[in-house]
């Protein structure tokens, strides 16, 4: 418990100095998940990254290295199937049909995708517990709230079990903060 307490009072004392640049390799530790399985949509399985959620390699050939279900878009005109493309490089996110008239996409790949998101099957980005779409400081300090027993609300923290052992240890607290620092690459 004083090892938590202090852990937090260290990472309040980083935050009131300023903004901390991180960077370092991936690293090699087979203890750390490179994937994990989330669900299978048809004959693919979406994985996450540690970072963001994936189509396998071999389907990435063929649709873009970043297609995933987003459950939280607005029906609107860009994004009414729900399904996107995050082009990491680029930083920008694009409808089927954007991504398909830029040539990101080809035409089986998109029809695939979206007969994919019609199933309804939602996809949840793991480390997420605050359902804000991306793992963040915010999510680290919820899981340590949960681990000291301060924080009572459960019903996401099966989202951080980031090393897949069934339970959500200073671990998986780690493993979170490497992923808001920067420190793991998607490849």
């Amino acid at each position: 418990m004083k090892k938590i307490l202090a852990f937090l009072m260290a990472l309040i004392m980083l935050f009131m100095l300023g903004v901390i640049t991180v960077s370092a390799d991936v690293p090699q530790d087979s203890s750390v998940p490179q994937k994990v399985v989330i669900c299978t949509l048809g004959e693919y399985e979406l994985y996450y990254y540690l970072s963001d959620i994936q189509l396998p390699m071999e389907v990435t050939e063929q649709i873009g290295k970043y297609v995933f279900y987003r459950p939280d878009y607005k029906e609107d005109a860009q994004f009414s199937s729900k399904l996107g493309l995050y082009v990491g490089n680029a930083d920008q996110y694009y409808s089927l049909a954007v991504a398909y008239q830029n040539g990101l996409i080809d035409i089986d790949a998109a029809a695939n995708a979206v007969s994919a998101s019609d199933s309804g099957v939602a996809v949840y980005l793991v480390g997420d517990v605050n359902a804000n779409n991306k793992v963040d400081v915010d999510d680290v300090l919820q899981v340590q709230k949960h681990i000291a027993n301060i924080q009572t609300d459960a019903s996401r923290l099966y989202l951080c079990d980031c090393n897949q052992d069934g339970k959500v240890t200073t671990k998986d607290v780690l493993i979170m903060q490497k992923i808001v620092a920067n420190m793991y690459e998607i490849v």
